[in-house]
C-alpha cells in the first residue's frame, strides 16, 4: 500500500473462499483489494463498513443474465436490471444477446455497450452471438470482449435457431476464439409435435407448459451438442439445465478430456411442474419445471461438482405478456435479485452445500470461465473490491414490492427465504445496503474477456 489511509475497509466479519472461512477484513484502494488481513492488521480507512460477524463473499458474478435492452426496454434496462444486481448481492452480471437488434456484430456489441456504460450502477460484461449467415463475425466478437456466445437449438424469437449441420460449424468458428458457446438444449420438433397435440387436445392449464416440453427434448438436445462439441473440439456451456437426467452427456465427455459444463438455475432448484398452475405465467421459463426427484437430483449434482455454476436467468417480460392464456405466455422468469437468497436458504441452509462451494459456483467459476479471473469473482490483494456481505440468519418474506425490478413480479412472492446480501461493494464502493440502492447510473464498467495465464 502506498498510503496509511485507504478508502474503504470491511472489518469483524467471516470471509468466505471456495476453501476456507476465516475471521478478519478487507482493505479496498482505487477500487483494488490491497489487504485481507486479520481486522488489528487493517489500515485506516476513509469509510468503514462493520460486517457484525457476518459472511463475506466475493461479488457475486452471474453470467446468464437477460436485459432485453435495447428492443424491450418496457420489460427491463440496464438501470433497473443492475439495480435487482446490486440488492441480490450480484457485482457483475453478463448479458446475452438475445434483444434487438441481437448481438450478433460488432455494431450492436458497442451500441448495447454504451447503453450499459451510461446506465448500469454494478459491472457487466456481454455475449455475442452466432449469425448462421455470417459466421466471420464471432471472431469479431470476441475480439470486441464478449466473453461467449449464445445458441439456440430450438426456434428463437429474436436468434436463429441452430440446427444440427449450422451447430457444428457454428462450434468450429467458436473453437478458434478460445471462447465457450452457451446452447439453449432443447429439440424444437418434438417440443412442436406435442405442444401440437396438447392445443388440440384443448388444454389450457399452465403445468401442460411441462408435457409439452418433455425431458426426452433436453436430453436429445443436451447429447447433440456434446456430440458436436467433441467433434467440433469447442468448449460448451449447457446453461439452464432442468433435470439431472441430462449430466452423463456432460460428465462422461468432461472424464474424455473435454471442456463441457452446465449451469442450472434457482427455479429449477426450488420449484416442481406441480407448482406450474399456481404460478400462472410467472412460472413460465423454459425448459419447463420438473419433478420433486429432478431439485433433488440438481442440488446433489451441484454438492458434487457435476453442475459447475449457478445463474440467474433472469429474462423479464411485462406484466401483460405474463398474463395471456398459457400458449401465449411469453417465457422467462425475474431472478437476479432473489438468486442468492434462494440458495443461501435452500442450498447452505439446509445443508445441502457449503459457503465455500457457493462461492465456486457462484463467483469464482464463473468468472473463470468467462475471462473476467482474478479481477472477479475471487478475494485477493489485485484483484477489484467487489464484496457481498451476507446474513444468514436473515429471514425474510419475499414481495414484489421490496424488489427493484422493473417488471412487477416474481415468482418466488410469498415466499419466505432465509439468509440474504446485506451490503454490496463494487470496486470498493457501497451500491447496495439493507435492501437500499446507493449506485448510481453509469459507476458499472464494462469489463472485456480477457483470457487468465496464471504466473509460475
Amino acid at each position: 500500500m502506498s498510503k496509511q489511509t485507504v478508502d474503504l475497509v470491511v472489518k469483524n466479519g467471516k470471509i468466505v473462499t471456495s476453501y476456507d472461512i476465516f475471521e478478519g477484513g478487507v482493505a479496498i484502494d482505487e477500487g483494488k483489494i490491497v489487504l485481507v488481513a486479520k481486522d488489528s492488521l487493517l489500515p485506516n480507512a476513509d469509510n468503514v463498513v462493520d460486517a457484525k460477524g457476518n459472511f463475506i463473499l466475493p461479488g457475486i458474478v452471474d453470467v446468464h443474465v437477460h436485459v432485453q435492452d435495447p428492443g424491450f426496454p418496457q420489460r427491463d434496462d440496464f438501470e433497473w436490471a443492475s439495480k435487482a444486481a446490486a440488492a441480490g448481492g450480484v457485482t457483475t452480471f453478463m448479458d446475452m444477446p438475445t434483444n434487438v437488434p441481437p448481438t450478433t456484430t460488432v455494431k450492436a456489441f458497442n451500441e448495447k455497450k454504451e447503453l450499459a456504460e451510461k446506465n448500469s450502477i454494478v459491472d457487466f460484461a456481454l455475449w455475442g452471438a452466432p449469425d448462421p449467415d455470417n459466421l466471420e463475425n464471432l471472431k469479431k466478437l470476441a475480439e470486441a470482449g464478449a466473453v461467449g456466445f449464445k445458441g439456440f437449438m430450438t426456434k428463437s424469437v429474436i436468434l436463429k435457431g441452430l440446427d444440427t449441420g449450422t451447430l457444428l460449424e457454428t462450434f468450429k468458428v467458436v473453437k478458434e476464439t478460445g471462447r465457450f458457446i452457451s446452447v439453449h438444449a432443447e429439440n424444437g420438433e418434438i417440443i412442436a409435435l406435442y405442444t401440437e397435440k396438447l392445443k388440440k387436445a384443448g388444454r389450457k392449464d399452465y403445468k401442460a407448459i411441462a408435457e409439452a416440453r418433455p425431458k426426452i427434448a433436453e436430453l436429445e438436445a443436451t447429447s447433440r451438442a456434446v456430440l458436436m462439441a467433441k467433434e467440433a473440439g469447442n468448449k460448451l456451456y449447457i446453461v439452464h439445465m432442468s433435470t439431472p437426467d441430462a449430466l452423463p452427456f456432460v460428465v462422461n465427455a468432461r472424464k474424455e478430456g473435454y471442456e463441457i459444463y452446465a449451469e442450472t438455475c434457482p427455479h429449477y432448484l426450488f420449484f416442481t411442474k406441480e407448482d406450474h398452475d399456481k404460478l400462472g405465467g410467472a412460472g413460465i421459463m423454459f425448459p419447463p419445471l420438473r419433478d420433486k426427484e429432478d431439485v433433488l437430483g440438481l442440488w446433489e449434482a451441484v454438492r458434487d461438482g457435476r453442475i459447475s455454476v449457478i445463474s440467474s436467468d433472469h429474462s423479464p417480460c411485462t406484466l401483460e405478456e405474463k398474463n395471456r392464456e398459457v400458449w401465449d405466455v411469453i417465457a422467462g422468469a425475474t431472478g437476479i435479485e432473489t438468486m442468492l437468497r434462494v440458495i443461501l436458504s435452500e442450498g447452505v441452509n439446509k445443508g445441502r452445500i457449503t459457503l465455500n462451494r457457493l462461492v465456486q459456483v457462484m463467483a469464482e467459476t464463473p468468472a473463470r470461465f468467462f475471462g473476467v479471473y482474478p479481477r472477479k469473482g475471487v478475494i485477493q490483494v489485485g484483484s477489484d473490491g467487489d464484496l457481498t456481505i451476507v446474513d444468514l440468519k436473515a429471514e425474510e418474506k419475499i414481495t414484489i414490492d421490496k424488489l427493484h425490478y422493473k417488471a412487477k413480479y416474481t415468482p418466488f412472492e410469498g415466499y419466505t427465504l432465509k439468509g440474504k446480501p446485506i451490503v454490496t461493494i463494487v470496486r470498493g464502493e457501497i451500491v447496495a445496503k439493507d435492501g437500499e440502492i446507493y449506485g448510481k447510473p453509469g459507476y458499472g464498467r464494462f469489463i472485456p474477456y480477457q483470457e487468465y495465464k496464471p504466473s509460475v
